[in-house]
């Protein structure tokens, strides 16, 4: 997540997650309103087929499961020193990040084969993933270290990751209805914007990975 293409990668992520469900997720509701019947959202969809291929869930295990390998490889795989003590935090909580949405995709893996598991397992998984991301980035963006302008970006979508797992959490209880679907689908879309756009705020964007900050004047600064 540290670099300008971190930061890239994470953002089309979100975008294509948020796409995705948009264009499943309306083309169910003009059917079920075509039939007089009640939309029902998924939390994940399916390749539309004669086999249903969970290639959403696919794309949940694969991205995240590449992300923590990166973050291993790019910490060093080390992160306690002489001591005990922990080092390289950023690292740790980029991991633990990834390690949750890891989780939820297993979980929604395992529902979609049809292994027996506590109900909802799917929704609340998902739900912490996106509870921890906001707790993770509120304390990330105070970190030592941190420019003021750095501070503020990562404290902005603290708010749209609470309101992602608030939706998701009503969805869990309603089961039914446009509009928790809306507003998830909304601010995933918004993180994945959000990411996009930060990358070219914060990192050098004409080398790869484009791990060096950007250098900016208190002016500019004042203006973002």
């Amino acid at each position: 997540m540290g670099s300008f293409w971190g930061h890239i990668d994470e953002g089309l992520f979100f975008i294509i997650i948020a796409l995705w469900w948009m264009v499943h997720g309306f083309k169910d509701y003009i059917i079920s309103q075509s039939r007089g019947e009640e939309f029902r959202p998924q939390i994940s969809y399916v390749l539309p087929g004669r086999r249903k291929i969970p290639i959403e869930i696919i794309f949940k295990i694969c991205f995240p499961v590449i992300g923590f390998i990166g973050e291993v490889v790019d910490g060093g795989a080390y992160f306690l020193d002489d001591e005990g003590n922990f080092r390289k935090l950023i690292y740790i909580q980029h991991m633990t990040i990834y390690g949750m949405f890891i989780l939820h995709a297993i979980s929604d893996l395992m529902t979609f084969c049809g292994v027996p598991l506590p109900r909802d397992t799917n929704y609340m998984t998902v739900c912490l993933s996106f509870v921890w991301y906001g707790v993770a980035f509120y304390y990330h963006a105070y970190m030592h270290g941190k420019e003021p302008l750095e501070q503020v970006v990562h404290v902005l979508p603290v708010y749209a990751m609470l309101a992602v797992a608030a939706a998701i959490l009503l969805e869990k209880h309603w089961k039914s209805g446009i509009w928790t679907f809306l507003v998830r689908s909304y601010f995933v879309l918004t993180l994945g914007t959000w990411f996009s756009h930060v990358a070219f705020m914060l990192y050098v964007h004409d080398r790869f990975p484009g791990g060096e900050a950007s250098v900016r004047s208190p002016h500019e600064v004042h203006v973002l």
